[in-house]
């Protein structure tokens, strides 16, 4: 997932960006 995350940070906005982290960090969470 990090490799891809990297590769389509580029691509991809802060904003979404910071909701794909939101999400992993829910999913360690539970």
């Amino acid at each position: 997932m990090r490799t891809n995350f990297y590769l389509d940070g580029k691509k991809t906005t802060r904003k979404a960006v910071k909701d794909l982290v939101g999400e992993e960090r829910l999913k360690e969470m539970i």
